[in-house]
């Protein structure tokens, strides 16, 4: 018998899987990520208030010039910037690794896109929601020219990235390599669990405590007509000194 028989019959499978789906799937995740760097660098440049508080010119509103840093934590606050951070770095680094092959990479993808798909779905609701909404307030008819305009770029992103999770969940084992242990399969299945949960706690909890909070880290009292100065720590410092 020749040795040729015992050859093992995925080897020929093996040889000729493309590289090219891993790029792609790889390739998009890494520019998304350097896309939310990118979109929430330009949100910053163009903020009224940060705008105001950088070409400040004395006036009888603003007599002292804002806080370049209050103005931004009081638009941006401290978890969205965190945020944000940590989602670019975190595409970037699963791209990364998509583009290697990795099938532990590629299922880490497939939650990223199933959540961008979803997000982008949200998105879409709560834009036509908010514009009916204002309309019906202003007595006004829908704009439905302007209403489509907003939601064309959202619906694309959701098409795009709800294909590629398509994709990804019918042909993630055809195209990527490794293991996916019992272990890392719990963790998705954990961190799926966990992200809705996360994301109320965000927008219902976590964004009012943070006001309070950047607002304790400023000089401004009560009823006060001054413009607020950011002073870091100094109130708590003062609320702890005890005076004999």
């Amino acid at each position: 018998m020749s040795l040729s028989s015992h050859t093992d019959p995925t080897a020929h499978q093996k040889a000729k899987r493309s590289p090219i789906p891993a790029y792609l799937v790889g390739g998009l995740l890494i520019l998304i990520g350097i896309m939310a760097v990118v979109g929430f660098v330009i949100s910053v440049s163009q903020d009224d208030g940060i705008q105001l508080a950088l070409n400040w010119t004395a006036s009888e509103e603003y007599p002292e010039q804002p806080s370049v840093l209050l103005a931004f934590l009081a638009q941006f606050g401290i978890v969205l910037p965190l945020l944000v951070a940590y989602l670019s770095i975190f595409f970037i680094s699963i791209g990364a690794q998509v583009l290697g092959g990795s099938l532990r990479a590629a299922h880490w993808a497939q939650v990223a896109y199933m959540w961008l798909t979803i997000g982008m779905g949200i998105t879409i609701l709560l834009t036509i929601y908010n514009t009916i909404r204002v309309a019906n307030e202003d007595g006004v008819a829908v704009d439905v020219g302007a209403l489509l305009g907003s939601i064309v770029l959202p619906f694309l992103a959701m098409i795009i990235v709800g294909g590629v999770w398509w994709w990804l969940s019918n042909h993630i084992g055809m195209y990527f390599e490794g293991e996916d242990l019992l272990i890392a399969r719990e963790t998705r299945l954990a961190w799926n669990l966990l992200i809705p949960t996360l994301a109320i706690f965000i927008l219902v909890a976590a964004r009012p405590l943070e006001q309070t909070f950047i607002r304790s880290l400023t000089d401004k009292r009560f009823a006060g007509r001054g413009v607020p100065q950011f002073v870091g720590l100094d109130n708590y410092a003062n609320l702890l000194t005890v005076r004999l």
